[in-house]
């Protein structure tokens, strides 16, 4: 499961640049978000439990809480890495032939 939400958090961040924060501070901050969310998981469990009981509450669970938020969890890593990448590469492109204007 965790590598099927790897292969989805990064279809996202491929698919959506838009989407993606424009600074490392933002980056960080849904890292940390995304954190909490993550150790909010067993109150939410515990919260899902004493409402319903069964396998439809185990599936509930499983699939609109735990994987929606193991997946921002690796979006936000795939996010922050990109944000670590882009910034010490400058952004812009090195090396090659230069090209030069003949008109």
């Amino acid at each position: 499961m965790y590598v099927g939400l790897g292969a989805i958090a990064l279809w996202v961040y491929v698919r959506l640049p838009g989407r993606r924060p424009q600074t490392i501070a933002r980056a960080m901050a849904h890292v940390v978000l995304s954190f909490a969310l993550v150790l909010v998981l067993p109150v939410a469990l515990a919260v899902v439990v004493s409402v319903a009981t069964g396998r439809s509450a185990m599936l509930f669970f499983v699939v609109g809480v735990l994987m929606p938020a193991l997946c921002y969890l690796l979006l936000s890593w795939f996010w922050l890495l990109g944000r670590v990448v882009g910034d010490l590469g400058g952004g812009t492109p090195r090396g090659g032939h230069p090209v030069t204007n003949s008109r």
